[in-house]
């Protein structure tokens, strides 16, 4: 079952796109969650995800919000999509008639997102890269110390 942040979360996704600010209702964020909260609790909800760093709030008064998802909130959101078409794809092959909560993205969906560009740099080696160069530098000072130390005296 999906949390009830998650929800919001997918909700503001779906209205928004890539590095975009959105100016939504508080009334039509509660219609869309079925009417399961109220003002104030719909405004706890996107404090939490904004101290969670799944989206910044720009603006909010008493009846709207101008909010901004950030890359882990877009992730976050990415992946709760994928696992409803997952979940409505099994179902379907067990043959349960199963309704998806947001839309199934399209071609012409696909065509308009940026693609996303990897560098190829590993992390980890990079890491060990480091770690491996740190090292061999500090030995190389230690025995440049002692021989100093041992020509000194």
């Amino acid at each position: 079952m999906i949390d009830m942040n998650d929800k919001i979360l997918t909700i503001l996704a779906s209205m928004t796109g890539e590095n975009e600010n959105l100016v939504v209702g508080k009334g039509e964020i509660i219609d869309l969650t079925d009417g399961a909260l109220d003002a104030r609790e719909l405004d706890k909800r996107i404090q939490a995800l904004e101290v969670n760093d799944m989206l910044v709030v720009r603006y909010s008064d008493a009846e709207s919000y101008c909010v901004a998802l950030r890359p882990k909130g877009r992730v976050r959101a990415d992946k709760l999509k994928e696992a409803e078409i997952a979940a409505a794809a099994a179902a379907e092959e067990a043959g349960n008639k199963v309704e998806l909560r947001t839309p199934v993205p399209t071609e012409e969906d696909e065509t308009e997102k940026t693609p996303i560009v990897t560098t190829g740099v590993s992390f980890k080696k990079l890491a060990l890269v480091c770690a491996g160069s740190s090292f061999l530098g500090g030995l190389l000072a230690a025995i440049v110390a002692f021989l100093f130390g041992r020509l000194g005296a």
